[in-house]
C-alpha cells in the first residue's frame, strides 16, 4: 500500500480533530500514536502537502454534490441533537462563530468568492463556514455561505434557523443564551435575537468610551480566571444598536 486513499486521509483528519485541535503538519505524528496504524500501513509520510495533493482528487462533481447536500447535513444535525436530548444532554448556551477557507475552485460555482482570506490566500476563492456549538462543545448547527457575504447580513437568517432547530428538538428558545462576537452586530440582528432568546455579545470600544472612564475602585464584581489572574467587572446600562442593554466592563 503506497499511500492512503483520499477518503482515508479525510477520515483520519476527522478522527484526529474529533479528539483535539489538529493541524495538517502534525497529522503524521498523530497517526503514529493512534490505533489506525494497526489498520493502515502507508509507505509515504502523511505530510501536509500529501494531504493537499490527495484532497485535490475530490473532483468538482464531488464538491458540487457536497454543496447541494445541505438537506442531508441538516438531518444529521437534527438526529444528533435528538439523541443528545434523549441522553439528557440539553443545551442551555449556544456559541456561534464564522471563518473561511480557501479553495482551488474556479468561478464556475456560486459558493466560492473572493474575500478577506484568514489564511492570507487572496489569490484563491473562499468559502465561508459558520458553526454553532453547545455548552459541551458539541456541534449544534453549521452553515456554509459565500465568503463575500458579511457576517452581520448572515446572522438574522441564522437566528431563524437556530430557533427552528430548537423547536424541532423541543427546546424553548427563551431558555437559551446565544453567544456571538461583534462581527455579527447590527441593529436589526441584535433586536431580532433578543426577541427570541438571551444574548451575550461584545461592543467595539468606540461605543462605550464613557463607561471606560469609570474608576476601577467602583468595580464591584471580582473573580479569578483559569490562569489565576484577578478579573474585576462593573455592570453598566446603555442604548447600543437602538436597544437598551446591560453591559459589563472588565478589567
Amino acid at each position: 500500500m503506497a499511500g492512503l486513499k483520499p477518503g482515508e486521509y479525510l477520515f483520519l483528519t476527522i478522527i484526529g480533530r474529533s479528539e483535539h485541535a489538529l493541524s495538517r503538519n502534525i497529522l503524521n505524528d498523530y497517526f503514529k500514536k493512534s490505533s489506525l496504524q494497526f489498520i493502515w500501513n502507508p509507505k509515504h509520510k502523511l505530510s501536509s502537502q500529501n494531504i493537499l495533493n490527495y484532497m485535490e482528487k475530490l473532483d468538482e462533481k464531488t464538491i458540487r454534490k457536497i454543496e447541494l447536500d445541505e438537506e442531508t447535513i441538516r438531518k444529521i444535525e437534527l438526529a444528533v441533537s435528538c439523541e443528545l436530548i434523549k441522553q439528557s444532554i440539553k443545551p442551555t448556551r449556544l456559541i456561534f462563530d464564522t471563518t473561511n477557507f480557501y479553495t482551488h475552485i474556479g468561478h464556475v460555482e456560486k459558493l466560492p468568492n473572493k474575500s478577506k482570506s484568514k489564511d492570507k490566500r487572496y489569490d484563491k476563492n473562499l468559502i465561508g463556514v459558520g458553526l454553532t456549538i453547545s455548552d459541551q462543545n458539541i456541534p449544534f448547527q453549521s452553515v456554509t455561505y459565500p465568503a463575500n457575504e458579511h457576517d452581520a447580513k448572515l446572522f438574522p437568517e441564522l437566528i431563524d434557523d437556530i430557533c427552528e432547530h430548537l423547536n424541532e428538538i423541543k427546546v424553548l428558545a427563551e431558555d437559551i443564551t446565544l453567544v456571538f462576537d461583534r462581527g455579527m452586530n447590527s441593529s436589526g440582528s441584535i433586536r431580532k435575537a433578543i426577541d427570541k432568546m438571551n444574548v451575550v455579545g461584545s461592543l467595539p470600544a468606540s461605543m462605550y468610551k464613557n463607561e471606560l472612564k469609570i474608576p476601577v475602585s467602583e468595580y464591584a464584581v471580582t473573580w479569578k480566571n483559569s490562569n489565576g489572574n484577578i478579573i474585576k467587572a462593573h455592570y453598566v446600562t446603555g442604548n447600543w444598536y437602538e436597544t437598551d442593554l446591560i453591559g459589563v466592563v472588565k478589567y
